[in-house]
């Protein structure tokens, strides 16, 4: 059984204290990814977390902070494989891509079919109800004292 990813001590029932404090910790942890970066691309794997843990025991101020660090770095080394995702896709799956492909194509001829329906229904006349009796009268009347206005006035 793998050990949790997050130290015991750290977790709380309130699932939103949790994010927020990984959400810190992670921001802090970013002014050590350059130093982290130095280190890791000449010097042998033990030296790497020797040196790792001295710079991260360096940056911080707090002792509890570092021992915090120290065990995501630690949990971080030991599943760097699965924590990238890079191991459970293969490089050149044919079967995969094509379905991707395929799927993509799918999608946007539904999308091309939605946008041009959307665009002929825009200009469709809407037959509705007729228009009533009263209105065409009341037209009728309003157009007969406007010219009876303007022999009358004009």
């Amino acid at each position: 059984m793998m050990p949790p990813l997050i130290p015991s001590r750290q977790r709380t029932d309130q699932a939103g204290a949790t994010v927020a404090a990984l959400g810190q910790v992670i921001s802090q942890r970013m002014g050590l990814l350059g130093v982290l970066t130095d280190i890791m691309s000449s010097v042998p794997a033990t030296t790497i977390r020797d040196q790792t843990f001295a710079a991260i025991d360096e940056l911080t101020s707090d002792p509890r902070e570092a021992e915090d660090s120290k065990a995501l770095y630690g949990l971080l080394a030991e599943r760097k494989n699965e924590v990238g995702g890079g191991s459970a896709i293969p490089d050149d799956d044919q079967r995969l891509s094509h379905q991707i492909r395929s799927e993509a194509a799918k999608r946007s001829r539904e999308v091309s079919a939605l946008r041009q329906m959307a665009s002929s229904n825009r200009f469709a006349a809407d037959p509705g109800r007729p228009i009533p009796l009263w209105l065409w009268l009341a037209w009728v009347v309003a157009i007969a004292a406007v010219i009876a206005a303007w022999q009358l006035f004009g």
